[in-house]
């Protein structure tokens, strides 16, 4: 739903109106941020008509500049309080990841931050932000219940939901929730549900989609990513066989972000996010990603993250930071084996 938002102008008091949709996401994160976490935030922050709650146990003052972020400072047995009072279970999560789990109940566990939005959503911070609001605000308006990120399944690094208390609460449909989120392993309980044999969060909602109870949009992928997903579209092929839904080809590889928008390194196509899964993994960064307001433009792909920035100076500081980057690789891993024989040496 799109909400109209007057602003009185002092100087002839005549009222506009601006069209705004109202668009939460949640993002709970627990131990130290990573290295890109300043790029995620720069990108995201771009996008004024969608705010952000990240939930975490880190200090937070530093992002204190970007005004559609907010925090919400707890530890992970605070987070674990807080879902078993919410859901009336009895949770006790020890590994952040294990909050994937509880993804589709974020509606009720964070309802008092949610008040008067519209939608509500879940992101992951391993993403970097391109034009959400063309990408995003003419499939909001049409307001379906659930809008996906890709086809095949609800969940994944994005997801939006209608604020309404049937969708907050229809988690509760599966008789599976009880057992997901009392078991101390992620059980993939947001997605489809791997580890229950299938019965994950997906399998409501197509029942309910069946039963026309909910309008789900799945008609696009609004991502690209480093990673191939392929194989996870066939597996749920495995566990919806009678599955009546078109799987496209899933669509990865390298990405440009520019002027507040994400494309393929081809740029032919547009997209609103990018997943950066795989190059994370091989990405050595020592040092935080800096000077985000000063960047042009910035490669992503499966061998890290490539900056460009716009002044001569930051240019210059970028280029000694990764002097020192490839000296630190150098020493690290290229001259790991030397060290190995020395000491062996040492040994004898």
């Amino acid at each position: 739903m799109e909400k109209y938002i007057e602003k009185i102008s002092s100087a002839t008091e005549k009222k506009t109106k601006k069209i705004q949709p109202l668009v939460k996401f949640i993002s709970p994160h627990f131990g130290a941020f990573p290295s890109w976490i300043n790029l995620t935030f720069e990108t995201f922050s771009r996008n004024r008509d969608f705010e952000l709650i990240v939930v975490t146990d880190q200090k937070t003052d530093k992002f204190s500049k970007y005004s559609n972020i907010s925090f919400y400072h707890c530890s992970l047995e605070d987070f674990s309080n807080l879902a078993a009072q919410k859901t009336k279970t009895n949770v006790n999560i020890k590994r952040g990841y294990k909050i994937c789990d509880f993804r589709p109940a974020f509606g009720v566990i964070f309802d008092e931050y949610l008040q008067n939005y519209d939608y509500w959503g879940h992101l992951d911070l391993d993403t970097f932000w391109g034009d959400m609001s063309s990408g995003l605000n003419h499939i909001i308006a049409k307001q379906y219940d659930i809008i996906c990120a890709a086809s095949h399944h609800v969940g994944g690094p994005f997801c939006l939901y209608k604020n309404t208390e049937k969708i907050n609460n229809l988690y509760k449909k599966n008789s599976y929730y009880i057992h997901a989120f009392e078991v101390e392993k992620n059980v993939d309980f947001d997605e489809i549900g791997i580890k229950i044999d299938n019965n994950g969060f997906e399998k409501t909602v197509r029942i309910s989609e069946a039963n026309r109870e909910i309008d789900v949009f799945r008609g696009k992928q609004f991502y690209l990513q480093d990673f191939d997903s392929s194989w996870w579209i066939k597996q749920v092929k495995k566990a919806f066989p009678d599955d009546t839904y078109l799987y496209p080809a899933f669509e990865f590889g390298k990405g440009i972000w520019q002027d507040g928008k994400i494309f393929d390194f081809q740029q032919e196509k547009e997209y609103v996010f990018y997943h950066f899964i795989d190059g994370k993994r091989r990405l050595f960064r020592p040092f935080k990603i800096k000077w985000c307001h000063q960047i042009n433009y910035f490669y992503i792909g499966i061998n890290g993250i490539k900056l460009n920035y716009k002044s001569w100076l930051y240019r210059s500081l970028h280029y000694m930071e990764n002097l020192i980057i490839d000296a630190l690789c150098i020493v690290i891993y290229k001259l790991g084996f030397l060290r190995h024989r020395l000491g062996l040496y040492r040994r004898k």
